[in-house]
């Protein structure tokens, strides 16, 4: 698919999310919806505080599978570099621009192969452990909450079955998938047969990094831990901000309600991604999901428009962050560009 195709797609899916945002938006009473919103109060801070936890998480995460012997970058130079990447994997389909501007940003800080294949292992380490915990959610609902089981138990099979590609891409990666892709790219007839080597042998050393990732268990569980921080922060903030639209509910239910929230979220993200930030499918599969599960739709098209807002504010940090990076590189003198 060419490249304008697929920008007409996106941008299809755009104009679809922004009509069913402003349909959800007067359907539930735009005037309810401020109320809410105003309600939130200070929430709102914690929303972010929180969301900053979990990119700060994510950045030591990542700077525990890089291999200290190979690189110089600091924790503040790829926690930079992780927050400008995710702001614009937000701001488009698909989640992988930010990756190439992770990699482009640190390159000469790190040695390039460790570098890509630090980046292959934490988004693949990373999607493990979100897959893991969108298994939670389903789960305490079956066993404590007395739900729709015919709405929890397909949300429970399609976290389960999102488990299998994970577990082919780790059987390819202790393969060397890498370097047989590589080996793809090179049969392809605008790839020349000098370069072909080339390509294979970088190829073959980001595998060895890969792997090498691997046989640091201290450096494995370190990520691990890093990673759990960032998955348990992300319903503690709906938590939070459940608790002031659903007051009535204990704080045990409202936790659990704030799992399989977080749950049906991620999967959301992963079945929608060639949407910019999923505007209107998000909040339109809140509002669907609450009212399947018997609560009230405008709480969770409420929650998820102040998590919107709260993403608004913290790409624009990521964006601000990134303009200085890049201005620093373009100023720093050619002996220290590389």
């Amino acid at each position: 698919m060419n490249k304008s195709r697929l920008r007409l797609i996106n941008m299809i899916f755009l104009i679809l999310g922004l009509v069913l945002f402003g349909v959800l938006l007067f359907r539930l009473d735009y005037r309810e919806v401020g109320q809410r919103l105003a309600a939130v109060g200070w929430i709102f801070l914690l929303s972010v505080g929180l969301h900053t936890a979990a990119l700060m998480s994510s950045a030591a995460a990542w700077k525990a599978i890089i291999h200290p012997d190979r690189s110089r970058a600091s924790y503040k130079d790829l926690l930079s570099a992780f927050w400008f990447g995710h702001a614009i994997n937000y701001m488009t389909p698909g989640g992988t621009m930010g990756e190439v501007l992770r990699g482009t940003i640190l390159r000469g800080k790190i040695e390039i192969d460790e570098l890509v294949a630090s980046l292959i292992s934490y988004n693949y380490y990373n999607t493990v452990s979100m897959e893991i915990f969108t298994l939670i959610g389903p789960i305490l609902c079956l066993i404590f909450l007395d739900l729709p089981q015919d709405v929890i138990l397909p949300i429970f099979a399609i976290a389960l079955l999102a488990l299998v590609p994970m577990i082919l891409i780790f059987i390819g990666l202790r393969l060397g998938a890498v370097k047989q892709l590589a080996r793809i790219v090179g049969w392809l007839p605008f790839v020349k047969a000098k370069y072909q080597q080339i390509l294979l042998d970088k190829a073959a050393a980001i595998d060895g990094c890969v792997k090498d990732f691997i046989k640091r268990p201290r450096a494995f569980r370190k990520a691990a831990i890093w990673m759990f921080a960032a998955r348990i922060v992300q319903p503690l903030e709906v938590w939070a901000l459940l608790h002031v639209f659903l007051p009535q509910l204990g704080l045990w239910h409202l936790l659990i309600i704030a799992f399989i929230t977080q749950t049906t979220s991620q999967l959301l993200s992963w079945v929608i991604g060639i949407v910019p930030g999923q505007v209107g499918f998000a909040e339109g599969g809140m509002t669907l999901l609450f009212k399947l599960i018997g609560l009230d739709p405008l709480a969770g098209f409420s929650m998820e428009l102040v998590r919107r807002i709260r993403m608004i504010v913290t790409v624009a940090i990521g964006l601000t962050i990134g303009f200085f990076m890049v201005h620093g590189r373009r100023s720093a003198p050619l002996e220290n560009r590389s």
